[in-house]
């Protein structure tokens, strides 16, 4: 499930076979979306509250308009195609931008809205479980589990910094990243930070 930016509204995806918009104040439904494949994995409202993606064992990140329309359902925007492993994170930037990131051991970032795929991260060498966009300054730490931290300028994403832990044996899964904000005045890295990590 990821929530929206208005603090009010979240997407869930199940095995069920529907991606589901629910209002958080009243606990009811506000879009049921039937999906192609039930085979679901992860799952992400865009900032603006325009657009929600999905995506899994298909491999394929598909996005839906929710002020678009065919008869009684919500009309698909996109599907994005190139991932040879499953989907397992999509995390908007904006309407125009999406990362996914994949069992194939790569991330990549999409332009939406000509479904083509601008970048694409392959410095991993497992399979890619999670990654977290946030707005920070100066330098991201983390001591929960390996991390390639990226940058992102106004047009494109870069690698900025690669850290990892001293080992303490192998992972078997991905866990959760906190963020936390260092003040850096000497730093030249932007604004906007992507962190994603791994299992080995």
């Amino acid at each position: 499930m990821h929530w929206a930016t208005d603090k009010r509204h979240l997407v869930s995806a199940s095995q069920d076979g529907k991606l589901i918009v629910w209002d958080a104040y009243t606990t009811n439904k506000v879009h049921a979306i039937p999906l192609r494949s039930s085979w679901v994995m992860t799952c992400a409202y865009s900032p603006s509250g325009n657009f929600v993606a999905c995506g899994g064992l298909d491999n394929i990140c598909s996005i839906y308009n929710l002020h678009s329309r065919e008869g009684t359902n919500i009309r698909g925007a996109r599907e994005l195609s190139a991932h040879s492993g499953y989907l397992s994170c999509c995390r908007f930037i904006n309407d125009r931008q999406i990362v996914t990131s994949s069992g194939d051991m790569t991330c990549m970032l999409w332009d939406i809205e000509t479904g083509s795929r601008n970048v694409e991260f392959s410095d991993h060498t497992g399979d890619v479980m999670r990654w977290v966009l946030s707005l920070l300054r100066g330098i991201v730490r983390s001591h929960i589990a390996p991390a390639c931290l990226w940058a992102r300028t106004p047009t494109y994403l870069s690698r900025a910094h690669v850290m990892l832990q001293p080992s303490f044996g192998t992972f078997a899964a991905a866990r959760p990243l906190r963020l936390s904000r260092v003040t850096s005045p000497t730093s030249t890295l932007s604004s906007m930070l992507l962190v994603y990590f791994y299992t080995r």
